[in-house]
């Protein structure tokens, strides 16, 4: 059976995926599965496995490698697009340059043409400060990420949230949780209640499926508690997970 299609914010629920998109980021060239697994501290075959779940969900791209050798060429990933990387430096760059290019004077050395080009300063700005402001928001709009991407970094930082704090609760209680956001399960490898069960067990599950709802409720995030699948094994029961649909953010403004 195929794997179904991993989004987005499912795939950057993994802590270990979203480091990986981040160092790709961060080195800014392609690189092959055993150099990301020295990045990372992760097994190769452990790392070509996150690797394929950040390809199916588009953030992640593969290239052959390009070899002058003989060998077989190795498949190189690159992250396909930016996260919440910090701005400072971006933006004091830009300041800089918006000052500088928007208070020349007459007498001074004006900007180079590619600085003039950039941020689109006029040559004697009625009002200079205020005109470079107007001419970097210019231009920091046409550098705005793609429609949707916001939406797609806050689900997957509440989704991480929501499976952080649900682990951490069932950990608390002593069912020894295991969580998987790739298929939306967590594995309770241990009942601390099993000589409360009785002839109840129908009560306590559904007692145990109401607070892993209400954990999850705490966070605005994705991620829903559908229903407890009991004793697939010895004190073994796994919590099946659901996604709630994104928010229609067209219908959202249509009725604003």
């Amino acid at each position: 059976m195929p794997s179904q299609p991993v989004s987005a914010h499912r795939a950057l629920a993994s802590d270990k995926r979203m480091a990986m998109v981040r160092m790709l980021q961060r080195l800014g060239r392609p690189l092959g599965a055993d150099e990301i697994a020295l990045e990372v501290g992760l097994h190769v075959n452990t790392v070509r496995e996150h690797l394929d779940r950040l390809i199916e969900s588009g953030l992640v791209t593969t290239e052959t490698e390009r070899r002058r050798t003989r060998g077989r060429p190795r498949i190189l990933y690159s992250a396909t697009a930016e996260l919440e990387e910090p701005n400072d430096a971006r933006a004091r760059d830009q300041l800089i340059r918006a000052l500088l290019a928007g208070y020349s004077t007459a007498g001074a050395t004006p900007p180079d043409a590619a600085d003039r080009a950039c941020i689109n300063v006029p040559a004697e700005p009625a009002e200079p400060a205020e005109e470079c402001g107007r001419a970097w928001a210019a231009q920091l709009a046409q550098e705005c990420p793609p429609p949707g991407h916001a939406e797609v970094i806050a689900r997957a930082h509440e989704a991480r949230l929501q499976l952080d704090d649900l682990r951490r609760h069932m950990e608390d209680l002593g069912f020894a949780p295991e969580a998987d956001p790739d298929s939306l399960q967590v594995h309770l490898h241990r009942c601390p209640f099993i000589d409360l069960v009785g002839q109840s067990s129908d009560v306590m599950c559904q007692v145990h499926l109401g607070l892993s709802r209400g954990v999850l409720e705490q966070h605005d995030g994705p991620i829903v508690a559908e229903w407890l699948e009991r004793f697939v094994g010895p004190h073994h029961c796994v919590l099946r997970l659901g996604e709630r649909p994104a928010p229609d953010r067209l219908d959202g403004a249509a009725h604003s």
